[in-house]
């Protein structure tokens, strides 16, 4: 089976958890000469919303220095643009589930899919230290995902 490219992480408000995912897959995919997008999108995400300072600087920490974001809202489209919808928590799956049956099959817990335990929680509201600390378990998860394929290079690294 190929290994997914198109991915769409999806948790509440799309603007901490799965922005980082995205950025982060995104830089990391990049990094290693695959060639995969990551989109993000929320469940209850509003264009107003605004990705907090915490976040933006645990990013900028990881490596990515500027952010332009609008949270936006799930929708069909969406997911059938995806090859593989990673949702921050089991609530969130359940939900997409529950919604879009039709794209039931694509839809996985993030952690769980590649090989760890839990959901990620949200750092939204916390401490500076609990966006940072989000966004270093993101960052594993998102190694993990791309150690899982077998997929060479689109060019030569170096």
């Amino acid at each position: 089976m190929a290994a997914p490219k198109r991915i769409l992480f999806v948790c509440t408000a799309n603007a901490c958890r799965s922005v980082m995912a995205e950025k982060l897959l995104n830089k990391a995919a990049s990094e290693r000469g695959l060639y995969w997008e990551a989109r993000s999108c929320g469940l209850a995400a509003e264009h107003y919303f605004r990705v907090p300072p915490p976040t933006l600087a645990a990013l900028l920490q990881a490596g990515i220095p500027q952010v332009e974001h609008k949270p936006r809202l799930v929708h069909r489209e969406l997911l059938q643009w995806a090859d593989l919808v990673l949702a921050m928590t089991r609530r969130h799956r359940d939900a997409l589930t529950d919604h879009f049956p039709e794209h039931a099959r694509k839809v996985a817990i993030f952690l769980e899919h590649v090989g760890l335990s839990g959901d990620i929680e949200d750092p939204m509201g916390g401490p500076p230290e609990k966006h940072f600390e989000c966004c270093k378990t993101i960052a594993r998860a998102v190694e993990a995902l791309l150690d899982k394929t077998q997929e060479k290079p689109i060019r030569p690294q170096g």
